[in-house]
């Protein structure tokens, strides 16, 4: 039988890396290396290379933009398959069409240019449209699920299905997808101006310069709501605010954003990840949910 890597030059040589360093692709900017990276320039080469991973068995990982991941530094056994080349965005009439690994705020932008209300609330958020709809990401009062109208979906099993935006269930930072690649997606706006849309944008913005610390990598916030209530307010009550350990800090500003400030380690992270959850847990009975994704040895 032909190794892995003797098939992989075979089919898709142009497209694959090994032995790929992951923190230059993640926010955090912490991670080692994949054994195995691919990057896809097309959707077509993105099912097909899914496909080949499926019939060999081989587990695999698919990353947008890095925005909610924290990678070990010791590296990962799992292939991992970027989506960042899959930009494509096109407009007709009021829906946009998008690739998988699209920005939000490329979305957010195109929809501001062509008069296109919807994005607003969530266009400050980094990641990208497959990882979005995942987790079903939300920001100031909306969800990325909201405008969203249909999307292509490849499961774990080698379906690949269109589903209606009232076919899967979304919830707080939860979808019912299951296992599997979002290929593409289509998001229905509505009809506004530009000048508007680009004042609520501009708004969004200054409040997030205001209440979230920009200027550190970090992954967003660390923890989903739990009863109701901020992760970041339970932890900040336990007394964690500007907790350090190593290169890594519990934001003064918002204690759900724990940030890399000195080239921190996965290890620092995770210690920071440990104590707020057994403090928090400690002093009000309250289990932390983490919204980061880990993934590595």
């Amino acid at each position: 039988m032909k190794s892995l890597e003797l098939l992989i030059k075979e089919k898709f040589n142009k497209i694959y890396s090994p032995s790929f360093c992951l923190k230059s692709r993640t926010s955090y900017k912490i991670g080692g290396d994949a054994k195995h990276f691919f990057e896809p320039v097309n959707r077509d080469q993105l099912v097909e290379l899914i496909y080949f991973l499926q019939s060999l068995s081989l587990e695999y990982f698919v990353i947008g933009n890095g925005t909610n991941l924290l990678i070990s530094d010791r590296g990962v056994d799992k292939i991992i398959i970027s989506t960042k080349k899959l930009n494509c965005i096109e407009k007709k009439g009021n829906f946009i069409y998008v690739d998988g690994g699209v920005s939000i705020p490329k979305i957010a932008s195109f929809a501001k240019r062509n008069n296109l209300s919807g994005f607003e609330g969530i266009s400050g958020i980094p990641g990208s449209v497959g990882g979005g709809i995942f987790m079903n990401c939300g920001a100031l009062g909306s969800s990325i699920s909201d405008h969203l109208y249909s999307l292509d979906f490849l499961d774990s099993k080698g379906s690949l299905v269109s589903l209606k935006r009232n076919d899967v269930n979304f919830s707080y930072r939860e979808t019912s997808l299951g296992e599997g690649t979002i290929i593409s997606a289509v998001f229905d706006f509505d009809e506004g101006s530009e000048e508007e849309i680009s004042k609520l944008m501009d708004q969004n913005r200054d409040w997030r310069l205001k209440n979230q610390p920009l200027n550190a990598p970090s992954c967003g916030s660390v923890f989903k709501k739990c009863k109701g209530e901020s992760a970041g307010a339970y932890i900040d009550k336990a007394g964690l605010k500007g907790y350090r350990k190593g290169g890594a800090i519990i934001s003064n500003i918002h204690a759900n954003f724990f940030l890399n400030i000195d080239n921190c380690s996965f290890d620092d992270i995770d210690y920071l990840i440990s104590l707020a959850k057994e403090k928090v847990y400690d002093r009000f009975g309250v289990e932390l949910e983490e919204e980061v994704i880990r993934i590595g040895k």
